[in-house]
């Protein structure tokens, strides 16, 4: 092998790019056609690279948690060296033997964080056995307590032994004595046409929207305050300097002290992001193995997911479009009509079609009332638009020229 092939060998795995990709594919034949995209030029270095990988992946459980930190900060301390030198020296003495310390300890640090880093809360949010067609709380004894209505207010005592469930002319006590001394994790399923709000025990309050869930502890008591969500909600958190409030999504982790702020991180949608109203907040990034991704919000600002590119960005933003479904409206500015619909489809659980070239395609900008009945909110929209719209047999809406 050529000693120019080496040296791509080595920056090819010293590539977080190239990590990225090669670990979000999930084929060989996958991953050499996008890296190939990516890396032009190296598809066979690219293909031995990922041969290299795949090897390695066997060795990463026989190290230790304080092995792989110790080598860790030794290579991120060589790095800051001259590079040069010790990529010469590395590819003179014992090329392999480097290149496989470094990707074990690659592979070995992803395994190794994933087990010291193991959350619970993670655990149940990703738990595949809770329906999401049901309104539903999930005490830390597994009860199932329905929620019969479209809206409700879920309050916890400041123990959070007692829960009380609170709809219109109703309300419902519910014991949360944990049975054992861990602590008691509740959540929270909101599926789509439903909206319901929370009072946590600290007294912070989160309005959850269409296709969530929250999972949470009953009370706090480490040095943190965290939950973990799925899906859209509206955070006021109670100020407590002496412990943070984090959320934490699939996508990014946003932590703050109290303050007023919006999350989206839904899965079926291309975008996830946070908007602040008021305070500050600190969002990093999550899955990624090399350096800070830490970014901070002022009020006004959004930090938006890429969940193709994988990256942050952040900007100013009009705030009410991204809040004004708590309030029971849509506000938008120069949206497609099909964004518009795929958040009426969301909030609503109901089928909407639009049936025209390029209908989807027109922006659109104005505020939508969310009424109880939806056939209202689409002849508001069909009058806007000057389209008909109509209702077949399915019950599924049709938006048409």
């Amino acid at each position: 092998m050529k000693k120019e092939t080496n040296i791509d060998f080595i920056s090819l795995l010293q590539n977080e790019t190239f990590l990225n990709l090669a670990r979000d594919t999930d084929s060989f034949v996958n991953q050499l056609d996008i890296l190939d995209k990516a890396f032009p030029g190296k598809r066979d270095t690219i293909a031995y690279v990922l041969e290299f990988l795949k090897a390695n992946l066997a060795d990463q459980k026989k190290m230790s948690a304080n092995d792989v930190i110790s080598i860790w900060q030794n290579v991120r301390k060589a790095a800051g060296q001259n590079k040069r030198v010790i990529l010469r020296r590395m590819i003179f003495n014992d090329l392999w033997k480097a290149a496989a310390i470094l990707i074990i300890v690659l592979t070995s640090s992803v395994y190794i964080y994933h087990r010291i880093t193991s959350d619970p809360l993670a655990d149940i949010a990703s738990a595949k056995s809770v329906p999401d067609n049901e309104a539903m709380i999930i005490l830390s004894d597994g009860s199932r307590h329905l929620l019969n209505k479209k809206d409700s207010l879920i309050e916890y005592s400041p123990t959070g032994g007692e829960v009380i469930v609170k709809s219109k002319h109703e309300e419902e006590k519910l014991n949360n004595q944990s049975t054992s001394q861990s602590v008691a994790i509740n959540q929270i399923v909101v599926p789509l046409g439903h909206r319901h709000s929370i009072i946590l025990c600290d007294g912070t309050r989160v309005q959850l929207n269409s296709g969530s869930r929250l999972v949470y502890p009953a009370e706090f008591t480490g040095e943190t305050r965290e939950v973990w969500l799925k899906g859209e909600g509206y955070f006021e958190v109670t100020k407590n300097q002496a412990k943070p409030f984090i959320v934490k999504t699939d996508f990014m982790n946003i932590k703050v002290l109290g303050t007023v702020f919006n999350i989206s991180a839904y899965n079926d949608e291309p975008t996830a992001y946070t908007v602040l109203v008021e305070g500050k907040v600190e969002v990093s990034q999550k899955n990624r193995l090399f350096g800070s991704t830490e970014k901070y919000l002022s009020p006004g600002q959004g930090c938006f997911y890429s969940l193709e590119t994988k990256s942050l960005d952040i900007r100013k933003v009009d705030l009410y479009n991204y809040i004004s479904w708590k309030d029971g409206l849509f506000y938008f500015k120069d949206k497609p009509l099909a964004d518009i619909v795929g958040r009426l489809r969301k909030y609503y659980n109901q089928n909407i079609r639009i049936e025209a070239g390029k209908l989807p395609e027109t922006l659109i900008s104005g505020k939508l009332v969310l009424s109880d009945n939806l056939d209202i909110v689409m002849k508001y929209l069909a009058k806007t638009l000057e389209v008909r719209y109509v209702k077949d047999k399915d019950g599924e809406f049709i938006l048409s020229n």
